[in-house]
């Protein structure tokens, strides 16, 4: 997670010390730079991959929950991994809760959302051609839209690249896929 040093200190937030190797430079409205500096790391390792000595994975995606500023939802490799930033460090975070996404020829998930409704209880996530959400309270899977091979039911002909809820439409979920098609 990055910040810039002018929202800390409208925050008023106290500088701490961090590594100043990591950070970047920006080109903000304007044209004007400014300078990020990295202030929570996230740990992505997995504790199921012994044999190779735990390492942390890549992130596809991340996303904060909607009205809820301090929960985090990374998808790595097909994990779900939820932090919740308002306990433990400052610097850095360990998943609160984990999924996983289980199954024969399963690919790993490209994107996901919050669901905003039912305060944000369900995060839908894609991989492949289909969508599945999980209940983030057990971090189980709830439901799932799985593509039809022969194209009936008007679901994606190709992978889903993007979802997204509707806020003002309680079970209405959007989709952009390879087919160039939203649905």
């Amino acid at each position: 997670m990055w910040s810039t040093k002018e929202e800390e200190e409208e925050a008023g937030e106290e500088e701490e010390e961090v590594d100043e190797d990591v950070g970047i430079t920006v080109r903000a409205g304007g044209g004007h730079l400014r300078q990020l500096r990295a202030v929570c790391s996230f740990d992505t390792s997995d504790p199921q991959q012994q044999q190779q000595q735990n390492r942390v994975q890549d992130v596809s995606f991340a996303s904060f929950a909607p009205g809820q500023a301090g929960r985090v939802m990374l998808l790595c490799g097909n994990r779900l991994l939820m932090y919740d930033l308002e306990k433990g460090s400052s610097t850095s975070a360990s998943p609160s809760a984990r999924g996983r996404l289980e199954g024969k020829g399963h690919t790993d998930l490209c994107c996901g959302a919050w669901n905003p409704h039912q305060s944000c209880q369900t995060y839908a996530a894609a991989s492949d051609s289909s969508v599945r959400a999980w209940d983030v309270r057990a971090m189980k899977q709830a439901w799932q839209v799985e593509y039809s091979p022969g194209g009936g039911g008007g679901w994606q002909q190709g992978v889903v690249r993007s979802l997204d809820f509707n806020p003002n439409k309680q079970y209405h979920l959007a989709t952009a896929g390879d087919d160039g098609h939203t649905r």
